[in-house]
Formats: C-alpha cells, sequence, structure tokens
C-alpha cells in the first residue's frame, strides 16, 4: 500500500513536472507584453490636474495632450508622514523616437513641454500621487498671442534650449525690411507671421502669407521681411533638436544688404493632392521614420502622421478641414522639409 501510494505520488509529481513544462514552452512568458505604462509604446493615458498613483523608483510612462506650450511641473500629493519627491521628469513630443526633454537637479519636476500629445516619463523616490500641470503661463499663438514678449530690434534674446516652441511679437518701428536671425539646431523652423485683432478685441496670429525658413547646417536661419510701420509682427520658432553647447537666440534689425532670397525647403518634399482631401507626400526623410505634421495658419497642429520606416510616401487625409492655406512639415532625424499647401 504503502509502495502504491508513492508510485501514484511520483506519477502525479511527473504528470505535474510534464505540464508545467508544456506550459513553460507554450506560453512565451519571457516576452509578455509590459505593463502599462512600463514602456514609452505603452503609455499611461492621465489629464492636467488629475492626480494619479506611481511607484517607488519606477520610471513610468504617461501620454498627456497639453493645449499650450510651456513650463510644466508634475507635483506629487504630500501625504503625512510622506517622503517622496519627484526625482526626474523627461518628455518627448509627439512620439517616441523624438529627442527628449528632461528635468535638471535644481528643478527635477519641471521640463519644458510643446502643445500636442506628448509623453511623459516620471520617476519618484516614494510610492506617491502625481498630478501634471502648467508651471507657469507662457504667452504663445495659443495662449493670449498679445501677451508674448516683445523683441527689440538690435538686441537678440536667448531661448531655452530644447525640444520646445517659443514665440514673440515685434512692432516695427517704421516701414523698412527686416532681417530675422534665428540661432537654433539645424531642422529649426522659423516663421514671420503677423499678429491680428477681430471686432471682438480678440487676438491671433497669422501665418498666411508668412516668411519662413529653416535653419541649416550652419547653425543659422534667416528671413527678410517687409514691415509697416506699427504693425504687429510674430516670431515663432520652433525646435525638434537641441543645441550641444550655447544657446539658441532669435534677432532682428534693419536689413542693409538687398538681400532677399529665403531658404526653401520644397526639394527636400513634395506634396500632391489624390482625392477629395487627401494628400500624397514625398520625401527621402520619411525613410527615417519621420513625421509629418500640418499646421494651420494660426500655428496649430491640425493633423500629424508617423510614415512607416523605409517609406518614401505616405497619405495625409485633411477630411473636414475648412479651406485655407496649411503649412505641411516632415521632421526626419537628419533634418526637416516644410511647404506651403492650399486646400480648396
Amino acid at each position: 500500500m504503502i509502495m502504491r501510494r508513492s508510485l501514484l505520488t511520483i506519477a502525479a509529481a511527473c504528470m505535474w513536472f510534464a505540464g508545467t513544462n508544456v506550459m513553460a514552452m507554450g506560453t512565451p512568458v519571457e516576452v509578455a507584453a509590459a505593463a502599462e505604462g512600463d514602456d514609452c509604446s505603452n503609455p499611461i493615458a492621465v489629464n492636467q490636474g488629475m492626480y494619479t498613483p506611481i511607484k517607488a523608483n519606477h520610471p513610468t510612462w504617461f501620454k498627456i495632450n497639453l493645449v499650450y506650450p510651456g513650463l510644466y511641473s508634475v507635483r506629487q500629493f504630500t501625504a503625512t508622514g510622506s517622503s517622496a519627491t519627484v526625482t526626474s521628469v523627461k518628455v518627448k513630443s509627439g512620439d517616441c523616437n523624438a529627442v527628449e526633454n528632461e528635468s535638471n537637479l535644481l528643478m527635477p519636476d519641471q521640463v519644458y513641454a510643446k502643445s500636442g500629445e506628448n509623453l511623459f516619463c516620471v520617476t519618484c523616490s516614494g510610492d506617491t500621487q502625481i498630478m501634471f500641470q502648467m508651471s507657469s503661463p507662457v504667452a504663445s499663438c495659443q495662449n493670449h498671442p498679445e501677451r508674448m514678449t516683445v523683441l527689440s530690434e538690435n538686441t537678440g534674446v536667448t531661448y531655452p534650449n530644447a525640444v520646445y516652441e517659443n514665440y514673440w511679437r515685434f512692432i516695427a518701428p517704421e516701414t523698412a525690411t527686416y532681417l530675422v536671425t534665428n540661432k537654433a539646431p539645424q531642422g529649426t523652423i522659423l516663421q514671420v507671421g503677423t499678429l491680428e485683432e477681430d471686432d471682438n478685441a480678440k487676438f491671433a496670429c497669422n501665418f498666411e502669407d508668412a516668411q519662413m525658413a529653416e535653419v541649416g547646417e550652419n547653425g543659422e536661419g534667416k528671413v527678410y521681411v517687409e514691415m509697416k510701420e506699427g504693425q504687429t509682427y510674430v516670431i515663432s520658432s520652433e525646435t525638434f533638436a537641441k543645441m550641444s553647447t550655447g544657446m539658441p537666440s532669435v534677432q532682428i534689425s534693419k536689413d542693409a544688404t538687398g538681400v532677399r532670397s529665403v531658404s526653401e525647403t520644397y526639394s527636400d518634399m513634395k506634396v500632391s493632392k489624390v482625392a477629395e482631401r487627401e494628400y500624397r507626400v514625398s520625401s527621402y526623410l520619411l525613410g527615417e521614420g519621420a513625421g509629418i505634421y500640418v499646421y494651420d495658419m494660426s500655428g496649430r497642429v491640425i493633423n500629424s502622421i508617423k510614415a512607416q520606416p523605409a517609406s518614401d510616401a505616405a497619405i495625409v487625409n485633411l477630411s473636414g478641414v475648412p479651406a485655407g492655406t496649411y503649412m505641411f512639415l516632415v521632421v526626419g532625424r537628419s533634418k526637416s522639409a516644410s511647404t506651403k499647401v492650399i486646400v480648396e
């Protein structure tokens, strides 16, 4: 009886072991999908102003849509007896391949972010609750453009060395041709439009007839603009990388050279209409897994897609978009290209 029970026990153990082994071989446990928040490609969706939990010393990814560009803070809920703090914040704008901004030792909970979809990676020293909020209001085309920083003639102004959107306004002191110089990372897009006021005393950026240039390999982008006395102009600079040394800067001065050429990037991309409100964007940059962004003339992103690696073209659908002029921007790893398209 004892021997029979022992044999049955051994047989059961073998069956259990065999079954376990089969499960281990048949179930790809080691390649299971990462938990939500563990990877940039699988972030936790959150909203501004709402607390969400985070584990101690565990870098966690969050996805959040921001209405305005600015300096954002990650605040932790301070419970009695808790000493948990935010130790690091990183952010990528648009997708996981974007160049990231990160906080520093002096401000470990603050980071610059663009408007639109952003991917934040947050690390805290203890279990806590965190909340995303704008650190301080930043005037932009999306947020009180009439309060944007005023540029003075012949005075250079530095701005954050970050993947970011920057805006200024300039009131032309006299009718003349002005040169706007942007010293920034290669691929940065410089635009000069106007600030308009409607009948309801509301202000908006107008890039309908904007001058535009891309910062080249020499680290400079330049545009020449015929300005009218008393008119307010908007200068915008959108970066997609960071400078290895120094700080980016912008300066406006009266042109004394008589040169009127503006650097264009049309040769690096082509946009053609293939159907009603559908456009084919062709560029060698798409082979780098580039992103395609479509802006309206007030500077808002109205559509964006990620090109498949090794492709040389992609279709952009603008269904429901009002007729008007739009800027198509292709952002690759090596550089960017842009052109304007009239949607009828």
